[in-house]
């Protein structure tokens, strides 16, 4: 265990310094690589970054804008602290990054699994003398260096959503890109009883509210039958960018939602792919309601966000 906290110090570490690294590799290069960038509900994240050179291109303001969304690991303002900083795009870049952004792919991947494991620890009684700073006082130069980590990280002040999230890298200089505004997202997903139950047991361990209590009982008072119809659903209210790439040999590949711009190497040129010509807001029309959206209005255990669909 003393271990597990010695790792997770070592490996966010190591993040930051990969991150930044990539993010300095994108400031440096010039503008003959192609960038576009598109912020989503951006806004605070934008005031409370480092800015741009007043007298920089459009093309360096894509690119420095970039580059600051890739090495922030932190909330950088005072609003919603699940807010997210969102930011789709593409950038050309030279193979050399793209294989810095694969290993920085990989630490991210290590950091959330020892992340995972760390919280479980910790959220287990009688476990605090593990982590006493005499014992961690190696890492990061000092055992308050490396206590103000711990913390950071156990209160958010580390954006773990940020320090965990992949660079999407396209496998190679696509033919076209497709992006397209999705105005709001709704997932919809089956989740067993036991998943609900263990959800909200967790919610009481942390709050003991009375409101999960009853959310609780709710689920247990609920008919066998009806278990597999149980939903999960999760929304985001604001625009996001859909993004589709066709490649070379007639083939395609779906991106998903991009949250951080693309990196996409140089190939025979180093501007842009041809792409969707997408505006800068999204359309003022409304999507239609899906066929499979139909649940009731009020959900069965609202804390988790489950619904009781209809048989």
């Amino acid at each position: 265990m003393e271990g597990l906290a010695t790792q997770l110090v070592e490996t966010f570490l190591k993040l930051s310094q990969e991150s930044h690294a990539v993010s300095d590799a994108i400031a440096a290069l010039d503008s003959s690589y192609g960038a576009f960038t598109l912020g989503l509900n951006d806004t605070l994240w934008r005031a409370g970054s480092s800015q741009p050179a007043q007298s920089a291109s459009a093309q360096e303001r894509h690119q420095f804008w970039a580059s600051e969304i890739l090495s922030c690991l932190d909330h950088r303002h005072d609003g919603d602290g699940r807010d997210s900083w969102q930011m789709a795009g593409l950038l050309v870049v030279p193979q050399t990054i793209i294989d810095q952004a694969k290993i920085l792919n990989d630490t991210k991947t290590r950091f959330a699994a020892l992340l995972q494991k760390y919280r479980q620890l910790k959220s287990k009684k009688n476990l605090d003398h593990v982590f006493h700073p005499e014992k961690l006082a190696y890492q990061a130069g000092t055992g308050e260096n490396t206590r103000d980590l711990l913390r950071r990280i156990g209160q958010s002040r580390v954006h773990l959503r940020h320090a965990t999230r992949h660079i999407v890298c396209l496998k190679e200089y696509p033919k076209f890109v497709s992006l397209s505004w999705v105005r709001q997202r709704r997932s919809i997903q089956k989740i067993s009883f036991d998943q609900c139950m263990q959800k909200l047991l967790k919610l009481e361990r942390d709050s003991n509210s009375s409101h999960i209590q009853q959310q609780i009982q709710t689920l247990n008072k609920l008919d066998p039958q009806d278990y597999l119809q149980l939903r999960q659903v999760q929304t985001v209210a604001y625009p996001s960018i859909k993004t589709k790439v066709y490649w070379n040999d007639g083939s395609d590949s779906h991106l998903g939602y991009l949250s951080l711009p693309a990196l996409v190497p140089e190939g025979e040129t180093t501007k842009l792919p041809a792409m969707t010509d997408i505006s800068p807001t999204p359309p003022a029309a409304r999507a239609k309601r899906r066929s499979d959206n139909k649940l009731p209005e009020e959900p069965l255990c609202p804390s988790i966000r489950v619904f009781l669909a209809e048989a």
